[in-house]
């Protein structure tokens, strides 16, 4: 039975090994468009097929394909526990709590929930489940909705967004409830596009086409060599667009907000463990829980990105 542990942001080591297997294609497409660019400066009036020598290299990206869409599929249930949803929590006025214990109650509960079952009797995986389970909690409605906004910033969930902001709101409350609104300047400026106007649309529609025909036989200037140049370049600079984005993404995928386990076993069972396996201080009056429930292959990605 696994304990409570800090949340660790961390890039997807399956998504990892993905992008790693492809390495022997993508660190090779520089230089082979630009040998193909050499060949193609050599070609008059026409070039003749040649595969790439890559193309053995991207053998293996139907099995990493695979790989991915596995990461990725769909299935599993999601539930999330705040102060703020009906009826957990201690409401009093506009103001809403919830200490740790009482959410950790309230997810057991719903894994074991009788009128939503989380599961069907003759469900395959009923009796081999896994679940992602994350707990956050702060003393104030200050800390909490910037515990909340840490999460979000890295991994954004609706459930926790929604919480994130009224928390922000109820703790502004005092404050804000008191601040008179400045109404509108007028006259104001507004956005003015041209096609508002329906005289400069009919101008677009009617030289539009006239301007298609010169476009045409323009077209006829560039030779198809040139053509592919552009392509292969154009090719290159996406590659290296798309790897730049999958950095970025790692990068970002650091440090961590709240706490985190990862359950097996059936409904029953994963309750129990929760119930047992103790909790922050009831000091901590604010607390939300998210759970990702189904079979292990199904919360892989979420366990793998949570560090667990």
């Amino acid at each position: 039975m696994s304990a409570w542990q800090g949340t660790a942001f961390t890039p997807s080591s399956t998504a990892a090994t993905i992008r790693t297997g492809l390495d022997g294609v993508l660190s090779g497409i520089g230089a082979d468009v630009a040998a193909t660019q050499a060949r193609l400066a050599a070609v008059t009036g026409g070039a003749l097929p040649q595969a790439s020598p890559l193309a053995s290299a991207a053998g293996g990206a139907v099995a990493l394909r695979s790989r991915l869409d596995a990461l990725v599929a769909s299935g599993g249930r999601f539930v999330c526990v705040h102060p703020y949803v009906h009826p957990v929590g201690d409401r009093r006025g506009d103001y809403s709590y919830l200490t740790p214990a009482e959410c950790i109650t309230a997810l057991a509960d719903k894994l074991t929930d009788v009128e939503e079952p989380l599961v069907s009797s003759d469900t395959p995986e009923a009796d081999s489940l896994a679940a992602v389970v994350l707990l956050f909690h702060a003393p104030d409605h200050a800390a909490f909705a910037r515990l909340l906004q840490a999460f979000n910033a890295v991994f954004p969930v609706t459930s926790l967004q929604l919480a994130q902001r009224r928390s922000a709101q109820l703790d502004a409350l005092e404050s804000d409830k008191f601040i008179t609104t400045t109404a509108p300047r007028e006259p104001r400026w507004i956005a003015a596009p041209p096609h508002r106007h329906g005289t400069v649309r009919r101008m677009e529609t009617t030289l539009g086409p006239l301007l298609a025909q010169a476009e045409s036989y323009n077209a006829e200037n560039t030779t198809p060599e040139a053509e592919l140049h552009a392509l292969l370049a154009a090719r290159a600079e996406h590659v290296a667009r798309q790897d730049a984005a999958w950095a970025k993404l790692c990068s970002q995928l650091a440090g961590g907000s709240g706490l985190a386990r990862y359950l097996t076993g059936d409904a029953e069972n994963m309750a129990r463990q929760l119930k047992t396996g103790g909790a922050p201080a009831a000091a901590f009056k604010l607390c939300a829980a998210v759970c990702w429930v189904g079979a292990a292959p199904r919360v892989a990605a979420f366990k793998e990105v949570f560090g667990l």
